[in-house]
């Protein structure tokens, strides 16, 4: 690269710097102000506007990409070549605005070209990955990538994302349908059927839990997290899903069940170990517990006390901690717990929260879809893609920052099936 070629590339540079920088101030035209103006992508009524994808300032995203074509274009602009190739651009910029010498910036327009290259090149195989996998992009889509040099353009305006509840991108399937395998819990109080985990009081009645143990590369021990499961409930159904909780019962522990310290539980060791000692090879009932002579508990052995997703008829979606503080969030309830016991009513999510529930007609009814969002002190309770209860957990005394996931069942029946994390 000759002086001149340097000087005119440098010009480039910094004229499209300028322009670009003034394109970002520039006020966004109000909708249907330019009249004539052309439409970017999705500029049709009813998806979004000049507002959304396209990069401006407000309305939805004109362009809707799924959660699997978002996380693999989500590399073209995080890349360390893509931090490369800005750094390269900063330095030419600074060094054609500072007079260095002709040596020097023609070195950092070759830099720069280098880094450019090696990006492009990354971007390249990325839009050949998807475009040859299920989940390619539509003419639309191509478009806008192409046109907006990945995903963002406009500050942090970014198109949207469609996520069906059957998207589990991300997520691991825990339970493999068939067998008991990475979870435990009582052989003679749940059993298989029809591709899902069953349990029935009918038959064997009292509070009965099922756990997650882990699987190859899956710890049982979860912090934040995403959840889903699917279930069908009858009769006078009454169960749920514990997460971040615990086995309590002497069993399992070093010691015996936590005592009770001024009406609270003291549940530190409990939660530093959520899993606590294993029961002996082959105990899988209540009567082989016996037999060895393993502390007795009360209901069971496999007693968990933490967070849950009630599944009840009356207050579907709330969250319940047995053995603990009982009811916390009521359906419906957006919740700040504060410390030393007291709960604070912030908002509500839904009137009727019960109104999002299917119809409970055992295996002939409709499967429910349930989900949980765990992060930090934050806990979300969904159901069929509806929020049911937001609670922000600040009483350092009574949370969990981590447990185990269990599956609940001690009144009328309930069939699990399709469990699925995403373990953060």
């Amino acid at each position: 690269m000759n002086m001149s070629s340097v000087r005119r590339f440098s010009l480039l540079v910094l004229t499209g710097s300028l322009c670009a920088s003034l394109s970002a101030q520039a006020p966004a035209p109000a909708p249907g102000a330019a009249a004539g103006a052309p439409a970017g992508p999705g500029a049709a009524a009813g998806r979004g506007g000049a507002g959304g994808g396209a990069g401006g300032r407000g309305g939805a995203p004109a362009v809707v990409f799924s959660t699997s074509q978002l996380l693999t274009l989500g590399q073209w602009n995080t890349t360390t070549l893509a931090n490369a190739a800005t750094a390269a651009l900063t330095d030419l910029r600074t060094a054609s605005l500072s007079g260095a010498k002709p040596k020097d910036l023609e070195t950092k327009a070759a830099a720069l070209a280098k880094a450019e290259q090696a990006l492009a090149t990354v971007r390249a195989d990325l839009f050949t990955k998807i475009q040859a996998s299920p989940d390619k992009l539509n003419a639309e889509q191509a478009t806008y990538v192409k046109a907006n040099g990945g995903l963002n353009r406009g500050g942090n305006t970014s198109p949207g994302a469609t996520q069906a509840y059957s998207d589990y991108t991300g997520f691991t399937k825990i339970w493999d349908g068939k067998t008991f395998t990475g979870w435990d819990g009582e052989t003679d109080a749940w059993s298989i059927e029809n591709d899902a985990i069953h349990m029935d009081t009918a038959k064997k009645s009292g509070q009965h839990h099922v756990h997650f143990t882990g699987l190859p590369g899956v710890s049982p021990i979860l912090k934040d997290f995403d959840f889903k499961v699917e279930f069908k409930a009858s009769g006078g159904f009454n169960g749920g899903v514990q997460y971040r909780s615990r086995l309590i019962q002497a069993a399992h522990r070093q010691d015996k069940e936590p005592p009770l310290v001024n009406g609270v539980r003291d549940l530190k060791a409990a939660i530093a170990d959520p899993l606590g000692k294993p029961l002996p090879a082959g105990i899988t009932t209540e009567a082989a517990a016996d037999a060895a002579g393993l502390p007795r508990g009360t209901p069971t052995r496999w007693q968990i006390s933490g967070y849950q997703f009630d599944i009840t008829n009356n207050n579907m979606g709330s969250l319940y901690e047995g053995q603990y503080r009982g009811v916390i969030v009521n359906a419906g309830e957006i919740v700040q717990l504060a410390p030393g016991g007291v709960k604070f009513i912030i908002g509500r999510v839904a009137d009727a929260p019960v109104n999002f529930a299917k119809e409970h007609k055992g295996l002939d009814g409709e499967w429910n879809q349930l989900e949980i969002i765990a992060r930090g002190n934050t806990l979300i309770h969904m159901l069929n893609g509806h929020v049911i209860t937001v609670t922000t957990d600040d009483d350092p005394e009574r949370r969990a920052a981590q447990g185990i996931l269990s599956l609940q069942c001690e009144g009328g029946a309930i069939w699990y099936r399709n469990a699925y994390l995403k373990n953060l």
